[in-house]
């Protein structure tokens, strides 16, 4: 990508597709997510040769899981996909 397009690419709303063809937001969300995890995206980008990110995110230590084997964070009843305690799945589901 050239360098105007390079010093805008993580500005909310700017994109370079036709109107109707993409907010402008994924890489603005994207960089949002990598820095409150701790971590930082590197660009490299060369014209007409193509563009490189790297994602680099903090090594984390596991922590001794509680309860039921979820980590504190993720407790069985609220285990993304599956059902509460007090929830019971349909007919289908």
């Amino acid at each position: 990508m050239d360098p105007q397009t390079a010093a805008h690419m993580f500005e909310p709303f700017y994109t370079t597709r036709a109107p109707g063809h993409g907010t402008g937001m994924g890489l603005v969300t994207v960089k949002r997510i990598v820095e409150e995890a701790g971590g930082i995206i590197r660009v490299e980008t060369t014209l007409g040769k193509g563009t490189r990110m790297t994602v680099r995110l903090p090594q984390i230590e596991l922590q001794k899981l509680e309860g039921d084997g979820q980590p504190p964070h993720l407790q069985q009843d609220q285990v993304p996909g599956q059902p509460r305690q007090s929830e019971s799945r349909g007919a289908g589901l």
